[in-house]
């Protein structure tokens, strides 16, 4: 019988775990927010300004977008 995982791959799978989490913390974040009536605009401040590398890398590193799809 195959074992069902590989030496090192549950270090790997943890990692990812872990960039996902951090994204879907985001989300839930601005899901919150929306339902706390936070207008769009805000929301949209709140991601891109005044440094969006905080949800940016949350979001890439989730594989949720690319660079070139974070653009305002």
């Amino acid at each position: 019988m195959r074992p069902l995982r590989q030496p090192g791959t549950y270090q790997a799978f943890v990692q990812d775990l872990s960039k996902h989490s951090n994204a879907l913390s985001k989300l839930y974040l601005l899901l919150i927010l929306h339902l706390l009536g936070v207008a769009a605009d805000e929301l949209h401040r709140i991601v891109y300004y005044p440094n969006p590398f905080e949800f940016r890398s949350a979001f890439e590193g989730a594989g949720l977008i690319v660079e070139q799809q974070f653009a305002r």
